[in-house]
């Protein structure tokens, strides 16, 4: 029950602008309204087991606006098997790889996508946006949001996310696997806004060590991220700036 992947989606209505901002998940913390020091991918579990059904969702809230300084208004959680299930409800998604890839480290075989545009479907999506022992996570981050948004081309394409009814079918078909506490109207009113958005409008962040916003060490023999600044200023600052 360790989180996977931490992605903030940003929008700002007025000046029709949204921004993907990645958080890995070895940025290690004091996680909120705990004792605890842990990595923010473990925020989840902790929620959960402080309070099954739900308490999971809020405390990886709370964790998240603690690093990136953000309000977070809603949150939706997706395992493996429903990513897939969404990927191949939408017949797959198309995207464009400037060079080839590989993973041949992973999965127990050698994945490879050519260069070029490509078709993915679930599973292939899934492999290429958790390869990481090729490359690392910080490019993984920006795999995944190179593939959330051309699953978001691929729903507006389809008509899906401006209609009631299919959104809630695809809920009932998920069920257990996709939990959030927004609405299906909400998630309307944000995909009306994101049609709104031009892609040259949408920003893309991924904190890394490579940026110098973090730096890698060792704690109790696990490995971790921590702010290269002392705290997580720099971070919030960022994020909060990230439309200027």
């Amino acid at each position: 029950m360790l989180t996977d992947t931490i992605i903030v989606a940003s929008v700002d209505s007025k000046k029709k602008q949204a921004a993907l901002i990645s958080l890995p998940r070895d940025i290690y913390l004091r996680i909120p309204s705990t004792q605890k020091k842990e990595k923010i991918n473990a925020a989840y579990l902790i929620g959960e087991e402080k309070l099954p059904g739900g308490g999971g969702l809020e405390l990886s809230k709370r964790a998240v606006e603690y690093v990136a300084g953000l309000f977070i208004d809603h949150v939706i959680s997706v395992d493996f098997e429903a990513f897939k299930e969404i990927m191949d409800e939408f017949g797959g998604v198309d995207i464009y790889l400037e060079k080839e890839f590989s993973e041949n480290k992973q999965w127990g075989t050698n994945f490879y996508i050519p260069a070029g545009q490509q078709h993915l479907d679930g599973e292939t999506a899934l492999y290429y946006t958790r390869s990481r022992f090729s490359s690392n996570d910080f490019d993984r981050a920006r795999r995944q949001q190179q593939v959330l948004m051309a699953i978001k081309d691929k729903a507006t394409q389809l008509g899906f996310l401006t209609n009631p009814f299919k959104i809630n079918s695809m809920l009932e078909i998920l069920k257990n696997r996709v939990k959030t506490d927004i609405t299906i109207f909400d998630i309307i009113k944000y995909s009306r806004l994101m049609q709104e958005i031009e892609d040259n409008d949408i920003k893309y962040k991924v904190f890394s060590t490579e940026d110098g916003t973090l730096i890698q060490t060792y704690i109790d023999g696990a490995y971790v991220l921590l702010p290269a600044s002392g705290n997580f200023g720099e971070i919030r600052e960022i994020s909060k700036n990230i439309f200027n």
